[in-house]
């Protein structure tokens, strides 16, 4: 009876009580045997190579104020390692809040130029991966900083986190919902179409200085392209890439795949299909008749009676194609069958 009254004592979920994932962080902060981050460590009396010591995130932590932001880069690029990364980015947000003003600055900074530590895994638990969960960090600790300094750091993250399809996950994470209430937002409505701006202006730089090689990563190309024609580029990505097809008509089909999901199996994932609603998205900023002539260049009359199924027996591009084209037909179907809007 002793021993059982123990192991409830150490363990409170050998009680039979239900606890919430709530307490696995409460246990953490107290370095009980019951939290998963430390259970190991009680066992084995050493820090597994899958954690990171407290003293090393403490020393960090306290040094923030007083290190430069390179020094605190190299800091963590020291700390941190593939089989850590979640365990390291998982304490420093629980430490966010004892974090002052000034340290929160040159943290945000360091994480941002450090964005490399951080991989994105394409995951069927959406912003679990690194990359995503180190993004969050930095939102989080971007309301450490006082209002009016707010800005000013986040503009810095967006025009210097690296790589650029980081800087793109860390804006996306720091501005919020139209409808979000004043208190919670980190920035004013204001200064989140500014920060827009700003992420799109670097965008715009990096692709008309990258040209056909931005399509090299379709998912970022969709991206990137994406978010500078929602904020004042619409006419240009227009011309970059109608420009772009006329000699390289492969590249719209790479450009469709950047839009495409992730379907999730038991054995594995793939490529989603290429739905109505990937096209509505590829439509908003290139015009359908273009992609349609990429297509019809590259495929012939292979597409003339396109057949859309999701069959992983041809290669991929051969299945964009016959969707697109799928589903093309019945836009331009649709739109011939509605009545002539009267003229007044």
């Amino acid at each position: 009876k002793a021993l059982l009254t123990l192991l409830k004592s150490l363990f409170p979920r050998f009680g039979g009580i239900i606890y919430g994932a709530d307490f696995d962080g409460e246990w953490g902060k107290s370095q009980r045997a019951a939290s998963p981050e430390y259970f190991d460590r009680y066992f084995t009396h050493s820090v597994p190579e899958s954690d990171v010591a407290d003293h090393e995130i403490g020393a960090l932590l306290s040094d923030l104020e007083s290190t430069s932001i390179e020094d605190i880069s190299a800091r963590l690029t020291r700390l941190i390692s593939p089989s850590n990364i979640g365990i390291v980015i998982s304490k420093l947000k629980s430490k966010v809040n004892a974090i002052s003003p000034n340290g929160a600055m040159n943290l945000v900074c360091a994480l941002g130029r450090s964005g490399a530590l951080f991989p994105f895994t394409d995951t069927a638990l959406f912003g679990t991966d690194p990359s995503t969960q180190a993004a969050f960090l930095i939102s989080k600790l971007l309301k450490q900083i006082e209002p009016p300094n707010r800005y000013g750091v986040a503009e810095a993250v967006s025009l210097e986190a690296e790589p650029l399809s980081f800087a793109c996950r860390v804006v996306r994470r720091i501005c919020s919902p139209k409808d979000t209430p004043p208190e919670n937002r980190r920035l004013t409505r204001e200064e989140d179409a500014e920060l827009w701006l700003s992420l799109a202006g670097r965008i715009r730089d990096s692709v008309l200085s990258n040209g056909a090689r931005s399509f090299e990563e379709p998912r970022n190309a969709a991206n990137y392209l994406s978010i500078w024609s929602a904020n004042g580029g619409d006419t240009e990505v227009r011309e970059f890439l109608t420009k772009d097809f006329e000699d390289h008509p492969e590249d719209a089909i790479l450009l469709m795949s950047g839009f495409l999901g992730t379907a999730y199996y038991a054995s594995g994932s793939q490529p989603g299909d290429f739905d109505h609603s990937t096209y509505e998205l590829v439509c908003r900023i290139i015009a359908p008749s273009i992609l349609h002539d990429c297509v019809v260049r590259l495929f012939g009359d292979a597409v003339l009676n396109p057949v859309y199924d999701g069959s992983t027996d041809r290669p991929l591009k051969d299945t964009i194609a016959h969707q697109f084209e799928h589903i093309h037909n019945l836009v331009l179907a649709a739109a011939a069958q509605k009545p002539p809007v009267a003229l007044t």
